[in-house]
């Protein structure tokens, strides 16, 4: 006669009255037993399907009791996740799982703690480990940039035996660098303290502090544990998404000055799920607590996902403004090695620079958006079409419906189109063949692409370069804000700038014989739609606004779209999208372009696109290059027809070793008098050579290499031993800083493109130019200029934190006499390796570069480098100092070193690309123009610089986009 109950742990699940019978009772119990059931068997789906997908990390799985079918203890140590699920570490991991049977208590603490000593590798630790099984890695594997992380989940409070840790998170924990207010408390051996406690212990004391952070949410470069819980069908008083009591910060923001303070986990078992909640606060994961099987699976799908992006690496940035405001954005491109998933954010910028939170992720949107339009090339009917099975074409149809390990036909065309559109039935984890994209991922990684923000037409083209641009300006002034990126999953990718949403895709048609590649399980990582796009106002018939993409190392090959109403992208339109392509079958001269083309109005009258030939042409795919030289395209905008090509004559015949083909790299082009048409272009190739191609004249038969006849360039970079130095970076142009005729072009030296670019064993200088181009008297001739005549910059480093450098400010003597006065300057870069593969800018009178110092060791994450300001006249230091190094917001003399101006600064976050450059809203006192970075680490960093007076100050000249 007394209540029935069922108890687990000390969690009472159902408590009955006399009044019950007894098949009341059975059946409330079998229905209470089912759901508990259910629960479980979504946490274990949860984690099987992240494991099943895993690729190239390591897990480890455990239970907090023997509980295994009476196989004894259920705890399998860390283990790289191979493909394959049914073999393997993946096989023996997810076997443990699903063998799994609940049962007893919830000593979470001490299962907690057990998981720490485990990472720290000391006695105690939940797996028994020691020697080469603790699962911190040495040196030279990585360990000292390896990330750890704890994922707790349970469906009850915790109980069971103290862990024997003091109060780490307590007012005077006596390391306040990453505690005290809001994490402290007042209460000893919590969940929340064994997370803090392994959060701040340094779990290896002989590993480098190299862990990579994550700016305002874990920013500890020790070795450490994040911790993750994950509570389900439970929940505690506190409420984590502010959903109890709307509008009362005490009971949502622990960073609040009205929190009331973390409860105390012994009042009752519901203070024990916020401990929960604190322990992942202190040990800087996420909170997530379910309501339901449903529930539980993608919760736990979002704190694997969150995991996943702490490990992803960044390729670059864009703004949605020129000028600070407060609707300031940055748009981050990043990427996860593990799986090669993608990532495009959008991340708010403060009024006073600094970065705030992250508005939308448009990889995570994508995963559930239920329908995209997707267009391609038709290589049938050499037009756009949907990227449907029927639309693509028989040839395209041909290429994907091949095995991709065996290359012969298996009749899987059509799900490959499905697969590479977002479906996932045909994924192993789902019964098929093809290759688990982990987390649903559906974007894929954006490697070298940097995104590219189009809103209302921004050029002050005057009426008479082609008529009503203002009428063209004013139409689309509303239009939808956009931003453009490629990736490597064939695509390129328009995404509404505001929600992250995708608006459209575009798969080139020269990557079929490729594309099946990405479904093949065995997948290896490849390269596709890997290029910057450029986009720009162009007149044909009509105002239009074209994107022009090239693919870096995924083809031979551009394409152009017309991307001037967001609101008319649609399949059904796609003969109107997509403009044309341009490859190696067009022309065989055509490598792999890797700058970003240009697009300008020529003198003929035409808009046209402009870029240089790029790299490898001489590749034997059927359209090799029987010269290798390196060469300049023009072709028309609106039609993609070759206008003009223009032949250094420089190629494999002039290489050091006879086989090594040339190639142009990205165009820099300049409106001399001012008409916003092109007059000059300027470009430098693989051997080192900077050209200069005069279009002055209107008809394209007369554009030339200047000394042409025999082309010479204006100079050839060498190094100390006379070895020519690559340039593969587009040359930034200005007048001449003191008055004199012609111009100033500024780039850098260096490769990074094949194997052993990455290393400094025996690796060339390179260096920094300032060339004068001094015109002839002849029309189309120059002064061609040597290395002796260029005054030489000498850098310093100190090392830091941060590392700064500084320079020498020697004079330029003369400009004019060739062989006894100066002709430009030139800075050697002294670190081993270090090389400027980023486009140089012009702001004001500083030349901004940055640098790239390859690191192979695996935490290096490819390298690090120095954001560069130069005087642009002699290469010297500006005036004064134009860095906040410091960071107390303001510039000025206590940012300089040792009384020298710093012109150089390490913002610490890995290799870095071309900035994007945030000009302040106003000429109030105080305000700093930001240089934004997204670094290799995947960090995201705002450099405070000194404003320059306006940043439209030169307007004799015009660098056009």
């Amino acid at each position: 006669n007394e209540p029935f109950v069922h108890t687990t742990g000390d969690r009472t699940d159902c408590v009955l009255s006399l009044a019950c019978t007894y098949a009341e009772e059975m059946q409330n119990y079998a229905n209470w037993f089912s759901y508990y059931r259910r629960r479980e068997m979504a946490a274990k789906n949860a984690i099987g399907k992240f494991a099943g997908g895993a690729i190239n990390v390591r897990l480890a799985y455990a239970t907090m009791h023997n509980n295994t079918k009476g196989q004894g203890a259920n705890n399998i140590g860390i283990a790289s996740m191979n493909i394959d699920p049914n073999s393997g570490n993946k096989r023996t991991l997810l076997d443990g799982l699903y063998e799994t049977q609940s049962a007893n208590g919830t000593p979470l603490r001490i299962t907690l703690r057990d998981t720490g000593r485990y990472y720290e590798c000391v006695s105690g630790n939940i797996f028994g480990a020691s020697g080469s099984g603790c699962p911190i890695l040495p040196a030279a594997s990585g360990g000292a940039c390896q990330q750890n992380f704890a994922v707790l989940m349970t469906d009850g409070y915790w109980n069971g035996g103290s862990p024997g840790v003091a109060n780490t998170d307590g007012p005077d924990p006596g390391n306040t660098t990453f505690d005290g207010d809001p994490y402290a408390d007042n209460f000893s051996t919590t969940l929340a303290d064994v997370a803090m406690h392994y959060y701040e212990r340094d779990l290896d004391g002989g590993l480098a502090n190299q862990v990579p952070i994550t700016p305002g949410v874990d920013e500890a470069n020790h070795q450490h544990m994040v911790t993750y819980t994950v509570a389900f069908g439970v929940e505690g008083t506190l409420d984590p998404s502010d959903t109890k009591t709307p509008g009362i910060p005490s009971d949502s923001d622990p960073t609040d000055p009205s929190f009331v303070g973390w409860p105390s986990p012994t009042t009752s078992n519901s203070t024990k799920l916020d401990d929960m909640w604190h322990a992942a606060y202190n040990g800087r994961g996420e909170y997530l607590n379910a309501s339901d099987p449903n529930d539980l699976t993608n919760k736990l799908n979002n704190a694997l996902a969150s995991i996943i992006d702490r490990t992803g690496s960044a390729s670059a940035v864009a703004l949605n403004s020129g000028t600070l405001s407060t609707t300031s954005k940055v748009y981050q491109a990043r990427f996860d090695s593990g799986d090669w998933s993608g990532q495009l954010l959008a991340v708010q910028i403060n009024p006073n620079g600094s970065l705030g939170s992250t508005q939308w992720d448009a990889g995570d949107l994508l995963k559930s958006q239920p329908t995209r339009q997707i267009i391609t090339w038709n290589n049938n009917t050499n037009a756009a079409a949907a990227f449907t099975w029927s639309g693509i074409g028989s040839a395209n149809r041909t290429e994907l419906d091949k095995n991709p390990d065996t290359g012969s036909f298996d009749g899987k065309g059509a799900d490959r189109v499905d697969f590479l559109r977002g479906d996932h039935s045909d994924e192993v984890a789902n019964g098929g063949s093809f290759r688990n994209r982990l987390n649903s991922a559906v974007l894929g990684d954006i490697i070298s692409s940097g995104p590219v923000f189009v809103g209302a037409p921004p050029f002050a083209y005057p009426e008479s370069l082609d008529p009503n641009y203002l009428g063209y300006k004013n139409a689309n002034a509303g239009r939808t804000e956009m931003v453009y990126v490629g990736a490597n999953d064939g695509m390129l990718h328009g995404f509404d700038a505001t929600t992250g949403a995708e608006k459209i895709a575009y798969v080139p048609g020269y990557v079929y014989p490729e594309l099946r590649e990405l479904t093949d399980t065995n997948y290896s990582h490849r390269y596709f739609v890997d290029g910057t796009p450029t986009v720009a106002d162009v007149y044909y018939g009509a105002w239009h606004t074209v994107l022009v993409g090239a693919m870096r190392a995924g083809g031979q090959g551009l394409f152009a779209l017309d991307v001037t109403d967001p609101s008319a992208f649609s399949e059904t339109n796609a003969a109107a999208l997509a403009l044309w392509e341009f490859t190696d079958a067009d022309d065989r001269d055509l490598g792999y372009t890797f700058g970003k083309p240009a697009i300008i109005k020529m003198k003929n009258g035409q808009w046209a696109a402009v870029f240089g030939n790029g790299y490898n042409n001489t590749e034997n795919d059927g359209n090799a290059s029987t010269t290798g030289n390196a060469v300049l395209y023009i072709v028309d905008i609106a039609t993609g027809a070759l206008i003009r090509k223009i032949d250094t004559l420089r190629g494999t015949a002039d290489s050091a070793d006879s086989t090594t083909p040339n190639g142009l790299a990205a165009p820099a082009t300049v409106d001399y008098d001012g008409d916003f048409v092109a007059d000059y272009i300027y470009a430098g190739d693989f051997q080192g050579n900077l050209w200069k191609f005069d279009v002055t004249n209107s008809a394209p038969a007369s554009w030339f290499v200047v000394n042409s006849g025999t082309p010479t360039p204006i100079f050839t970079a060498t190094d100390a031993g006379g070895v020519p130095q690559p340039i593969m970076v587009r040359p930034a142009v200005s007048e001449h800083p003191d008055g004199e005729n012609g111009f100033m072009v500024y780039f850098g030296t260096g490769k990074y493109l094949e194997n052993g670019d990455n290393t400094s064993a025996g690796a060339q200088v390179n260096t920094f130019y300032g060339i004068w181009d001094k015109e002839g008297a002849t029309p189309g001739t120059h002064t061609t200029v040597n290395k002796t005549d260029l005054q030489n910059q000498d850098l310093t480093e100190i090392s830091g934190p941060p590392d700064v450098r500084t320079i020498t400010d020697l004079p330029i003597t003369a400009w004019g006499t060739l062989g006894s006065e100066h002709m430009g300057w030139k800075v050697d870069l002294p670190a081993a390796a270090e090389k400027n593969v980023t486009n140089p800018v012009l702001i004001g009178e500083r030349i901004l570069f940055t640098t790239l110092i390859p690191d192979d060791t695996p935490c290096g994450f490819g390298g690090s480098g120095f954001v560069m300001e130069l005087n642009y006249q002699n290469g010297g230091p500006p005036p004064g100092p134009v860095f906040d190094v410091n960071g107390d917001g303001v510039i000025d003399s206590s940012d300089n070193s040792g009384g020298d101006v710093v012109v150089g600064f390490n913002p610490g976050i890995g290799m870095l690309p071309d900035p994007a450059i945030l000009h302040p809203g106003s000429s109030t006192s105080g305000e700093m123009m930001q240089k934004v970075f997204s670094g290799s680490t995947g960090a995201i960093s705002a450099v405070a610089n000194e404003p320059v007076t306006s940043p439209f100050r030169r307007r004799s000249w015009r660098q056009l986009q």
